[in-house]
């Protein structure tokens, strides 16, 4: 693998990675000095390597005059550059090989100074020799330094920020302008003459010779396929019947070759390729390409009982073949990993709810227990669940008690187990799951769990409707003219069924927050469903019934142009945004522009069920209001330069494109009932 990268005058050069096969990996560590030498050659027997050690190797990267070069006080170089003489082979923290270094005697003249072999820069002397150029060569070996070239070489071109200034006169008084910090910039790069050409002729910048093939996989009768919208169920089911998948095709390939069954799953790649036409797994002719399975939350259930077992298990025929264990088939991927060995035991989390109920309550238990098996990795939850039953159930009497009426009720055991089930899910629900993604645990009756009565749709409009219309008829009489206007425009949006994106630009004490407030009370007194998010938590925290939008839309950590959130048909939260009306999301511009064309997208999907044309609309259709202030903290990208901060914003965004801005520029604190001197000093700091 290598990149190629142009200096700031014009000079191309590569950095380039090579892997080496299982065999020759074997005597590296012994034979390293054979392949890469630190050391100068013998000017009497290899006059052609001293001169080229000389005149490419003894210069460091800052092209200073050794040894007063200041580049010695870098990490890089003074590993390069080691002061002490070295006898052996040995490897620094980075993973790079400190090579053999000998006091041999052998010194070179570099303008004034004297140099000996602590000057030199490791290096392979045939390609030296044969190229006559700078080539540095050195041997990774340790994961770290391989992550850090892999960084190296795929971090992209340096970017550059142009700033767009002028003779522009400062304005006072009511027609002074706002001035756009982000739209003052914009992205630029440089490229000199050299690569340029390099460019249009078309040659390679990038290079990768080893490729990867995601192998997905698939519960027994839930094969993922592609159609168009256009298409009926009937013709798709009718097509995808007799393809074949990846997986499928390999609980085949055994039946045509026998020599298949001592690969497992993604062993299959280096030695069969697929064929797309044909459905079938077909032997590789040359070459080799690594196989990688499709990556799986260990609390994704069944589905990743059943990697680890693709993984792990050469020659399987069928599902079933992967269920048998000596013999004994069982019923579910699961107890197969437990029986071969697969999992780890469960005496920690057992441990951390026995502690924790020495001194919890029995609704904290059920909520740790919820957090254990959602968030960690969990081998056996049936387990787990039978015996700390006791400690999560300890309330269910008193509870159902208080709820009746009646002191004197008396629950049969396996009643009480079913209510500390239902009060598990529906903290399960509460964060996007359901006692359904947990099978091994016990389901209770339906009468038990009735999404009626626990729906996230219900929680939306349990609110005292004439707590919430006291509260608006409050607000509202005390917004301000721009506050007006922006809550006239964002209801006549909601009440004609335009879906409009809206965006309010204000700073600190422009009552940003006093408007969310009065929106969120007007809906919710008139039964409607509004979603207040913010970018951060704190930020939620000032919303009545606020959430970070990661948690509330499941915006993955990474994304990209394509990325979308992870929320499935048949949840609850899907029900709940095709009734919303309004989404409210504060700090806006602390989110990257990917963020937003991921719930753009994510809104898209689940709403064209509701009306196809919804499909076209942004987000869905529902009305969208975003705030912030771009002056206060934009998003945060790791080392990142003004121009990828800039590029990251959400006014890169189209989304942008369609936002109509409203501005809130009067100060609401000078409305309090203060003294004369502290108004002016509070104005004057506003200002």
């Amino acid at each position: 693998m290598y990149v190629v990268e142009f200096q700031k005058c014009g000079l191309p050069h590569v950095h380039m990675l090579i892997w080496l096969d299982a065999a020759s990996k074997i005597n590296l560590k012994s034979d390293v000095d054979k392949y890469v030498s630190a050391e100068l050659p013998d000017p009497l027997t290899d006059p052609e390597g001293y001169a080229a050690v000389r005149e490419f190797m003894i210069h460091g990267p800052c092209g200073h005059d050794f040894p007063k070069s200041p580049c010695m006080r870098n990490y890089k170089c003074s590993r390069r550059f080691p002061k002490k003489y070295c006898s052996q082979t040995n490897f620094d923290e980075s993973g790079f090989p400190i090579y053999q270094r000998r006091n041999t005697g052998i010194t070179v003249n570099v303008r004034k100074a004297t140099l000996d072999n602590q000057w030199v820069v490791p290096y392979n002397r045939s390609l030296l020799v044969k190229y006559q150029c700078h080539i540095n060569i050195e041997i990774c070996c340790h994961a770290r330094s391989v992550k850090y070239l892999f960084k190296y070489c795929l971090k992209g071109p340096d970017n550059a920020t142009v700033e767009i200034t002028g003779r522009k006169k400062l304005l006072t008084g009511s027609d002074s302008e706002a001035v756009d910090e982000i739209q003052a910039f914009f992205d630029g790069r440089y490229i000199c003459g050299a690569e340029a050409s390099y460019r249009t002729f078309g040659f390679d910048i990038h290079h990768r010779s080893i490729s990867v093939e995601h192998l997905p996989y698939h519960l027994p009768g839930q094969k993922n396929c592609v159609f168009k919208p256009s298409e009926s169920l009937k013709n798709v089911a009718g097509r995808e019947k007799y393809r074949l998948s990846k997986l499928e095709a390999f609980f085949l390939l055994y039946s045509t070759d026998c020599t298949a069954n001592q690969y497992t799953y993604d062993q299959i790649p280096m030695h069969y390729v697929w064929n797309d036409s044909d459905h079938i797994w077909s032997v590789r002719k040359k070459r080799q390409q690594i196989g990688r399975l499709t990556y799986t939350h260990h609390g994704s259930g069944e589905i990743w009982y059943l990697r680890l077992l693709l993984s792990r298990v050469p020659g399987p025929k069928s599902f079933e073949c992967l269920r048998m264990v000596d013999g004994v088939l069982y019923s579910t991927f699961q107890e197969a990993c437990k029986h071969r060995g697969f999992l780890n035991d469960d005496d920690e989390w057992h441990e951390v709810l026995k502690e924790a109920s020495k001194s919890g309550f029995a609704p904290q238990i059920r909520e740790l227990f919820v957090h254990v098996i959602v968030n960690c990795q969990v081998s056996d939850v049936k387990q787990l669940w039978e015996l700390n039953l006791q400690h999560m159930t300890d309330d269910i009497v008193f509870n159902q008690r208080k709820l009746s009426g009646n002191h004197n009720l008396i629950l049969l055991e396996d009643d009480i187990i079913n209510y500390a089930l239902a009060e598990v899910n529906k903290i399960l629900k509460s964060i996007g799951k359901s006692l359904r993604d947990y099978p091994t645990l016990p389901q209770p009756p339906s009468h038990f769990i009735n999404s009626s009565s626990d729906n996230l749709v219900l929680d939306e409009r349990s609110y005292d409707r004439n707590v919430m219309n006291a509260e608006y008829e409050g607000l509202l009489a005390s917004c301000n003219e721009q506050q007006i206007s922006i809550y006239t425009a964002v209801m006549e949006s909601i009440k004609n069924n335009e879906g409009k994106t809206f965006f309010v630009y204000g700073s600190g004490g422009c009552g940003k927050t006093y408007l969310w407030r009065t929106l969120i009370s007007r809906l919710r007194s008139e039964g409607q469903i509004v979603f207040p998010v913010a970018s951060s938590g704190i930020a939620a925290t000032l919303l009545p019934g606020g959430r970070t939008a990661h948690s509330r839309f499941k915006i993955p950590i990474l994304l990209d142009d394509y990325s979308i959130c992870n929320i499935s048909h048949n949840s609850d939260l899907v029900e709940l945004i095709k009734e919303t009306k309004l989404i409210i999301w504060d700090e806006a511009p602390m989110q990257h522009r990917y963020a937003f064309e991921c719930v753009d997208r994510t809104l898209r999907d689940i709403m064209k069920s509701v009306d196809p044309k919804n499909f076209h609309l942004p987000f869905g259709g529902i009305t969208l209001i975003l705030g912030g202030d771009f002056r206060q903290i934009l998003l945060v990208i790791s080392l990142g330069s003004r121009a990828d901060i800039v590029s990251a914003s959400i006014t890169r965004s189209r989304i942008w494109s369609i936002c109509t801005v409203f501005t809130l520029d009067q100060n609401m604190r000078l409305n309090r009932p203060i003294s004369d001197e502290e108004k002016e000093t509070m104005k004057a700091f506003a200002e």
